[in-house]
């Protein structure tokens, strides 16, 4: 998206026209069955020492069978992070679904094990749940932020791609994963474009005001510039316990930014 010719970004961060899209879809629900949960999630060097930490916690929200800490997380080589290895959470076969994988720290009633503990434990939003898996169905991917147009969900139990009663920007839609991309400020930032040009690209352009462009992240945004192989892509009908790592593999070459699986939003 520009304005004044000039691309927008806030925070160091440049904001694809796609955000400012209207649909009339819902936020994610409580009761939908987690399908974007169908793949694990590659995370940042950061995040596996983190849920590491609560391991303990963690395990009284997961069955017994998958206890075993070695078996969370699977890695791979990588020169898009400083250790130069990426850490993705693991796979196992749904309980739910036939043929089907789901991440190792989703919950029998489809809930996030890793976000249950957070909220326990009062850790905040998004805990220690990995940044990649809290933004979707936003994306961010070289300092881009749009929406992941590409991941397969099933229309039938993804719920959040039913329809709501009216139409809003993707941005107000999911209001709380975007501001895990820009900051509270970024967001507002972001409201203040969309309302003050009602979201018209061609009216983006002629705005007064233009962002700072190269500002540095601010403090209550998630550090970024990680490249990200795959965020969620849900393959269907894969073997139990798939690797995520391949999964992610195949997802890319179709140009997959798919998150929630090594293999692929709240």
């Amino acid at each position: 998206m520009k304005k004044n010719g000039k691309k927008i970004v806030i925070n160091g961060i440049r904001v694809d026209k796609s955000v400012f899209r209207k649909a009339a879809l819902r936020p994610c629900d409580p009761d939908c069955i987690a399908d974007c949960c169908s793949g694990g999630v590659w995370m940042t060097d950061d995040e596996p020492p983190r849920i590491m930490k609560w391991a303990k916690a963690i395990k009284r929200h997961l069955p017994k069978d998958r206890h075993d800490e070695t078996q969370w997380f699977v890695t791979r080589k990588s020169k898009d992070t400083p250790s130069g290895i990426e850490t993705g959470t693991n796979t196992v076969e749904d309980p739910a679904r036939e043929d089907e994988t789901c991440c190792i720290f989703l919950r029998s009633d489809r809930k996030c094990a890793l976000q249950a503990v957070s909220r326990d434990r009062k850790l905040g939003w998004p805990g220690i749940k990995p940044f990649y898996c809290s933004i979707y169905p936003l994306y961010l991917e070289n300092d881009v932020f749009s929406i992941d147009e590409t991941t397969e969900l099933d229309e039938e139990t993804a719920l959040c791609l039913h329809g709501a009663d009216e139409k809003r920007p993707m941005f107000e839609i999911y209001r709380d994963e975007a501001i895990l991309i820009l900051g509270k400020k970024g967001y507002a930032e972001l409201k203040r474009l969309a309302d003050e040009t009602k979201g018209t690209p061609s009216k983006l352009k002629k705005a007064a005001k233009t962002p700072a462009a190269g500002k540095p992240a601010a403090k209550d945004t998630k550090p970024t510039g990680k490249k990200v192989a795959a965020r969620k892509a849900a393959p269907k009908n894969v073997a139990a316990k798939a690797a995520p790592a391949k999964q992610a593999d195949k997802a890319a070459k179709k140009k997959t930014p798919a998150g929630k699986a090594p293999a692929k939003r709240k």
